[in-house]
């Protein structure tokens, strides 16, 4: 099916099976398969989007994964979309001018947050609290708060030749089969040059609540494309915008 890329573009859909997968692992947290996610670029050139895996929320959970082939949003790789949360195959290791151009030489940390140098390539803040996760070898990252109700994930899309609108067509076809599934909205980011945002809602069973998260694919200062996913509760939505700006803004790839 042609979808409409970026600047009008007609764009061959090509569910990406690492974003699919992060799409789903989004919905279920750390714990979903990062198969879903981007994969690395081989190529400057090549992008992906493991944005569903972030869609779902929790580590080590099926309930909230977004169905999906072998890569996407929560896991997109060079090879694709998220991977259906059921393609998992472990839980997350643990391991210890323009504000979104490249994150400041120097950026103040603000309150409530630390640096991070992340291993998986990239630094910014994050919630002091929140401890990291990965899969895939460090493909897909997650952040999650102590009550594992908050969640950050990030990664590479790597699928060659995609848009950040074709990365949220794969978040959504993942996350339409999650329990009470809203787009809330989805469109441009004010303020950025090349990125789209998704806004949506579901039911998490695992977590037993209803969750809100934003997912947005953007394009840094080098030509790369990276997925952001936040999610909290439908009740903390203004603590999760707060966290997807702050950490968006510190972001710079290595």
């Amino acid at each position: 099916m042609a979808r409409r890329g970026t600047g009008g573009r007609a764009v061959t859909a090509r569910p990406g099976p690492r974003l699919a997968a992060a799409a789903r692992r989004t919905a279920r947290g750390p714990a979903w398969p990062p198969e879903q996610g981007h994969r690395r670029r081989g190529r400057r050139g090549g992008r992906g989007h493991r944005a569903r895996d972030l869609a779902r929320g929790r580590p080590g959970r099926d309930d909230d994964k977004a169905g999906g082939a072998a890569s996407s949003t929560a896991t997109t790789s060079r090879d694709g979309q998220a991977e259906p949360p059921s393609d998992a195959s472990s839980d997350p290791v643990p391991t210890s001018e323009d504000p979104f151009t490249a994150a400041s030489e120097s950026p103040e940390v603000p309150d409530g947050f630390r640096a991070v140098e992340d291993p998986a390539g990239f630094s910014t803040v994050v919630p002091e609290d929140w401890t990291r996760s990965e899969q895939k070898g460090g493909a897909v990252v997650f952040y999650t708060s102590t009550d594992e109700l908050g969640l950050l994930q990030i990664f590479e899309v790597v699928e060659p030749g995609y848009t950040p609108d074709d990365a949220l067509d794969i978040a959504v076809d993942s996350l339409s089969g999650q329990p009470g599934f809203t787009q809330v909205s989805r469109g441009a980011v004010p303020g950025e040059t090349y990125a789209s945002e998704l806004v949506y809602e579901y039911d998490s069973k695992d977590l037993g609540e209803r969750v809100k998260a934003v997912d947005r694919v953007f394009q840094t200062d080098d030509g790369r494309l990276y997925a952001m996913v936040v999610r909290g509760t439908t009740e903390d939505w203004p603590g999760t915008q707060e966290t997807l700006e702050t950490v968006r803004a510190a972001f710079t790839p290595s």
